[in-house]
């Protein structure tokens, strides 16, 4: 509102009497210092006795609009200017309570006839900017907020909004040249401060974004909303730690906050809390039904624990609830392929075609289901992966697919050409650095040494014998031995974990240790060990039942040989083996989801490949796991053989099952 203070009014037909000129400045005296019941009844005073004073009825009007009281406020401003109608702090203050009750015709002619009376006011042109942004007109509404700024170039609140505009509009630099101006312009004026922080996360200036957000964060009292773009901002700067640790800070400021619920869950996946992620997913849903993503988290969680009907229940809700109907529906086709019906699958497919005709991930999928006219959704991801306007992840995904359609049609040529260019893709967000790789796996070599694992305590971990962990470079025939042995009666086949990975990129954490992984291994205790052996089986034996055996397939696990010996000392090790070359140009064709930079760069791969052969050369000389190595290529010459060796390798009995490893449903 048009500030009361200091108001300049002017001598009119109809002035006050002079006993009441006393009231009115006691009136005034209470509004300002926000005594308002008592100002309220000294305007009531002078309006019984002069009911059409122009002065006192602005003044009550804008008393009720600050009460919250908008019609009122507008029908006594009315009367006002019915009676003297060329005030422009009338028409200024009359526009907000017309914004108030949706009329923005009303107030963008309120402010424009305020403007012509006294052009001089920058607090006209904010306020016909705010009415313009009502109705739609963001580039009118810049020229206003432009020309308060000219008439006030302190206006903080000016600049404030027109950042605002311009973050719209895609302008980053400027907006944040005007939030940075709205800041200086009034110290401890904090909403450009957030916004500037929230603009730098949109602009993935994480930790710019970051330091804006620390600031903001100080008080006790920050609220629960910004605690949790500072958690989300801290998580894509990638300290998921610290922000786990505001996103709780944040419940405790507003514990029913879907929103922070919602991100804690997304924290504790990350950080191997699959339970608590669950729980989190679940709360969510319960404080917001309506917030889709939920579904899609929660239903991912379940499907990578093997929850499969609880996942396929998660997505349809999703696409209900959602606007992302195709995303939904290959979820749920993921789902029935694990489940076996992919004839539902390939339907639940084409429904997300009919959404989205040039979704990649549907194209490629229809394909590898032998949906009809294959040769047809090649050449639609053709035409796709050549569009100029495709996201470079799509692309990329088509590139992928159509390097390996033309690889089983045997056109290798062309199958190539497009593995170069998924992977020339895949090279610009995700570049492999060797030196970095070398370094890394040589502090491995140096930290588990013979010495080292010697002096371990014996009552260091779990003894039990239920893992095995199939390891060795992606594409050497881990998933056909797991395949293989999850078809016994007594294995249970949990697939690739992610889990011990995790708990090498959280140990740091874990110890309490000044130094990374693998160093602070030094730091791992008995007690943590155990624990984490606990955890380890307790998330990825849930669906294990009384299976003796229990299968890992991660096969990146081979650098974490020396942390399993510490958690399971008693486990297994199956190191599968294929021809280098084979080896190699399978990761090159084939692209990986996860982040494995080496696969996308054929001296990549090569470099990697040698430094995974030191590797096991090295753990073969001082790891204490039992280990069976199996040649990929010998493996599928003497199946029935090697299988016998394996699965006596796992301590036991052979099952006729085995061979017939094609039949069993996972």
């Amino acid at each position: 509102m048009t500030s009361t203070a200091g108001s300049q009014r002017r001598q009119r037909a109809r002035s006050l009497p002079i006993g009441l000129q006393g009231v009115m400045a006691n009136a005034v005296r209470l509004h300002q210092s926000g005594k308002l019941r008592e100002a309220e009844a000294f305007y009531g005073q002078i309006l019984d006795q002069v009911p059409d004073n122009p002065d006192a009825l602005h003044l009550v009007g804008v008393l009720a609009y600050q009460t919250n009281r908008p019609a009122e406020a507008a029908k006594r401003i009315e009367a006002a200017i019915a009676v003297e109608n060329l005030n422009a702090a009338y028409y200024d203050n009359l526009s907000l309570c017309y914004r108030a009750l949706g009329r923005a015709e009303d107030a963008m002619r309120a402010c424009r006839k305020a403007i012509a009376l006294d052009g001089r006011n920058p607090g006209s042109h904010f306020n016909l900017a705010a009415s313009l942004v009502d109705l739609g007109r963001p580039n009118e509404a810049r020229r206003a907020l432009e020309r308060a700024i000219k008439r006030d170039p302190n206006y903080a609140e000016a600049h404030n909004n027109l950042a605002n505009l311009l973050m719209k509009s895609g302008e980053i630099e400027p907006a944040l040249s005007h939030y940075r101006k709205a800041a200086a312009a009034r110290p401890g004026y904090l909403e450009p401060v957030a916004n500037m922080a929230r603009a730098l996360a949109d602009a993935e200036r994480h930790d710019e974004s970051v330091e804006y957000f620390r600031q903001l964060a100080e008080p006790d009292d920050a609220d629960a909303e910004l605690l949790t773009d500072y958690a989300n901002a801290l998580h894509k700067a990638g300290k998921p730690s610290e922000a786990l640790t505001i996103c709780e800070r944040a419940l405790q400021s507003d514990p029913n906050s879907a929103k922070a619920v919602f991100l804690c869950a997304v924290l504790q996946k990350e950080h191997g809390d699959q339970p608590g992620a669950e729980k989190s997913y679940r709360r969510a849903a319960e404080l917001d039904p309506d917030l889709a993503e939920i579904y899609n988290n929660l239903g991912n969680l379940l499907y990578h624990a093997d929850q499969v009907e609880e996942a396929l229940a998660c997505y349809e809700t999703y696409v209900e609830k959602g606007d992302q109907k195709a995303s939904g529906l290959l979820s749920q086709a993921s789902c029935h392929i694990a489940l076996g019906d992919q004839d539902k699958a390939k339907g639940l497919i084409e429904q997300a075609l009919a959404f989205e005709p040039d979704n990649v991930v549907a194209l490629t999928r229809y394909a590898d289901l032998g949906g009809k006219n294959k040769e047809d959704f090649s050449a639609r991801l053709e035409s796709a992966a050549s569009r100029p306007d495709l996201a470079r992840g799509d692309k990329q995904r088509a590139a992928f697919a159509l390097a390996h359609y033309q690889d089983q049609q045997g056109n290798w040529d062309s199958a190539f050409r497009w593995a170069e260019t998924a992977n020339a893709l895949a090279r610009e967000s995700l570049p492999y650095d060797p030196a970095v790789e070398e370094q890394w796996i040589e502090r491995i070599m140096a930290v588990f040494d013979r010495s080292f694992l010697d002096a371990r305590p014996q009552d260091m971990g779990l003894d039990s014998d239920q893992p095995i962990f199939i390891v060795g470079m992606p594409r050497s025939g881990t998933t056909l031995i797991e395949q293989m042995l999850a078809s016994h009666p007594a294995v249970h086949g949990a697939g690739e974990r992610e889990e011990i990975g995790r708990l090498a990129s959280n140990l740091q954490a874990i110890t309490k240790s000044y130094v990374g992984y693998p160093d602070c291994v030094a730091d791992f205790t008995p007690d943590m060990a155990t624990e984490a052996a606990r955890q380890y089986l307790d998330t990825v034996g849930e669906k294990a039942g009384d299976a003796l055996r229990m299968t890992d397939k991660m096969p990146l696990n081979f650098r974490h040989l020396g942390l399993i010996s510490m958690i399971f000392p008693n486990a297994r090790v199956i190191h599968c083996r294929r021809d280098p070359m084979d080896v190699c140009l399978s990761c090159y064709l084939l692209g990986f989801a996860g982040r494995m930079a080496f696969a996308y760069d054929l001296q990549g791969l090569g470099h990697y490949y040698r430094l995974y052969d030191r590797l096991m050369a090295h753990w073969r000389e001082v790891q204490p796991l039992r280990m069976l190595e199996v040649q990929y290529e010998d493996l599928v010459e003497n199946f029935e053989t090697r299988s016998r060796e394996i699965v006596e390798f796992a301590g036991l009995e052979w099952d006729e099952r085995c061979l017939r490893f094609h039949e069993t449903k996972r």
